[in-house]
């Protein structure tokens, strides 16, 4: 399981794309990861929407460790509505005019 896997390597940060960021948001929301994140253009909600279940609660933004979420405006799998939800939740948001792979050279410069 990725609990395990967190367990037994002990990442320093952890960095995820996509489905993967989405799952770092829900390992964040039940506590099972605690140190600082990097997510790109995670899928946080269409996670939700499959699983037919709600956005997960983020704990107090204090609690978190820093977390980065780079999220783009044109992004058809990450849509507008999550940047409320990860702002309230204490990510910091580095919003790009880009699309869901994130490959325009300002945002890999602003990710860099």
């Amino acid at each position: 399981t990725i609990s395990r896997a967190i367990n037994d390597f002990q990442p320093d940060v952890i960095l995820a794309f996509s489905w993967g960021g989405g799952l770092a948001l829900w390992l964040l929301a039940e506590r099972r990861w605690r140190g600082p994140t990097l997510l790109l253009a995670p899928t946080v909600k269409a996670m939700a929407c499959v699983a037919c279940r709600a956005l997960p609660r983020f704990p107090a933004p204090s609690a978190l460790a820093p977390v980065h979420v780079f999220h783009a405006h044109h992004d058809g799998f990450c849509p507008e509505s999550q940047v409320a939800v990860l702002s309230a939740a204490g990510c910091e948001l580095h919003l790009c005019d880009d699309n869901h792979v994130l490959l325009r050279r300002q945002t890999v410069e602003e990710i860099h």
